[in-house]
């Protein structure tokens, strides 16, 4: 056989396998379709992929996710192997979730589409939109009655706070009622909270009366938050409303005065918000229909229905005068209590070192602590100690010598003068003391005491020691 004639079998099978090639980047389709593709940060993507086999030999097939780090998650496709016979097709489900919070936007992700053989090879697109929370992200906050008047321009006042991490753009809020419809696109930013207004205007052709108040919020089509409030429509032409508060300084006194002038029944509700403490001392000339908690404080509710030439009179007060009184007479006692009963200065007495024979107690030692308690110094201090007749000072003293020894009747007394105690500062007087017989059984030490004078007003005061038994078994 000749060379030419060999390279041709050659030629023919490669001609044959780059046929199989193309064929095969042509003979297998990729359908995607989004069965949920717009989600929330808490939400899940689903696609679906249809895989089809237009060859005539099978076909192993291969789905592989590409992975965003750090933002989004792709679940291993379901099922992510496909083994395709000639002509035939086959489904996969691909889910994609965010795995932190992310801005709302919409996001393209990809999945790749291979045969085993690497004969054919497709990156799959899967465009996500992701929202704000259903009814979550933003908060609106309406009062809980909004009184209007019919047949003038009114402003509603209201607050939206953004809960999300993210800024929130091109919102759509829509604030409607019976009587109206007001919208208004806004755009706030991550944890903001923004007071908004809404202009309306009531034709007098309405009726007076309870109407409910409705407010949405749309990112497109999705709703991202909602509230609910009761709107007041009222008349001025067929009412005539009196409303005063007279505040004395520790009492208030609310008079609200309601005629109804028209032809219809005229329903309404008045509403008097009190802290907790003005809820002790309220009283009212005609019982509240309803009361209700509102943060710290409360709401009293009269719910009124006005015939025609009807007049409806409220009186509230609130008057805390006698409690007033109760509580500064309390002070009033507790400061003097403090007075009487807190010294600045103070004295303590302990006897020490015992001396003790058969025949009894022959002597003992005193020791006397003097302690400054107060803030300021103290001057002209006159320390005396009391001791039984029976007993009397020895000759042997500490430091401070004493002024004099007294002698009496039924009483020995010992004094000492200091003149000057800083504050905080202390003195030790200690000195023996010496019985004329043996004493047995117990015996009363009495107490010793301390006058002194204030650096501040030059009030003399006194302050004593306790009293105390000595002695030993007979």
């Amino acid at each position: 056989m000749s060379k030419t004639n060999f390279k041709l079998p050659i030629f023919a099978v490669l001609l044959v396998l780059l046929s199989s090639i193309v064929l095969a980047n042509y003979d297998i389709i990729v359908e995607d379709k989004a069965i949920v593709n717009e989600i929330s940060e808490n939400g899940i993507a689903k696609f679906e992929l249809n895989i089809i086999n237009n060859e005539a030999m099978a076909r192993e097939i291969i789905i592989t996710p590409q992975q965003q780090y750090g933002k989004w998650r792709i679940d291993t496709p379901e099922p992510y192997i496909l083994k395709l016979q000639g002509n035939s097709a086959a489904k996969s489900i691909v889910s994609a979730y965010p795995v932190k919070s992310l801005p709302i936007d919409y996001y393209s992700l990809s999945v790749n589409v291979a045969t085993k053989d690497g004969l054919f090879s497709k990156d799959v697109i899967l465009n996500i939109n992701l929202v704000p929370p259903e009814n979550k992200a933003l908060y609106i906050e309406i009062p809980q009655t909004v009184v209007l008047e019919a047949g003038k321009e009114e402003i509603i006042s209201f607050d939206v706070t953004n809960t999300q991490d993210y800024d929130l753009n091109k919102i759509n809020i829509i604030l409607e009622s019976e009587l109206f419809r007001n919208e208004k696109e806004i755009s706030i930013d991550a944890k903001e909270k923004d007071q908004q207004i809404a202009n309306v205007n009531i034709e007098n052709n309405f009726e007076e009366g309870f109407y409910k108040l409705i407010a949405k919020a749309y990112y497109k089509k999705t709703l991202i938050g909602s509230a609910e409030s009761s709107l007041k429509l009222v008349n001025p032409l067929n009412q005539k409303n009196d409303y005063t508060v007279e505040k004395g300084l520790f009492s208030k006194v609310i008079r609200i005065s309601k005629e109804n002038k028209g032809d219809v029944v005229q329903r309404e509700s008045i509403s008097i918000p009190v802290s907790s403490f003005e809820k002790l001392f309220i009283k009212f000339s005609q019982t509240p229909d309803s009361i209700q908690k509102d943060g710290s404080g409360y709401i009293y509710i009269w719910q009124i229905a006005l015939q025609p030439g009807e007049k409806f009179e409220l009186n509230v007060r609130i008057n805390y005068l006698w409690f007033v009184l109760i509580v500064l007479v309390i002070i009033l006692i507790a400061m003097w209590l403090f007075l009487r009963f807190t010294r600045r200065v103070t004295i303590t007495k302990k006897v020490i070192n015992i001396s003790r024979t058969k025949e009894g107690i022959k002597g003992a030692r005193i020791m006397l602590l003097i302690k400054n308690r107060g803030p300021g110094s103290v001057k002209n201090l006159m320390v005396v100690d009391r001791l039984p007749e029976l007993i009397g000072p020895g000759k042997h003293y500490g430091t401070i010598k004493p002024l004099r020894v007294e002698h009496g009747r039924n009483y020995n007394r010992v004094l000492w003068e200091i003149p000057f105690l800083e504050a905080g500062e202390e003195r030790v007087i200690s000195y023996e003391i010496n019985t004329n017989i043996d004493i047995i059984g117990k015996f009363k030490i009495p107490s010793a005491y301390v006058k002194y004078h204030t650096e501040k007003n030059n009030r003399q005061k006194i302050a004593h020691s306790g009293k105390f038994f000595i002695g030993v078994k007979e």
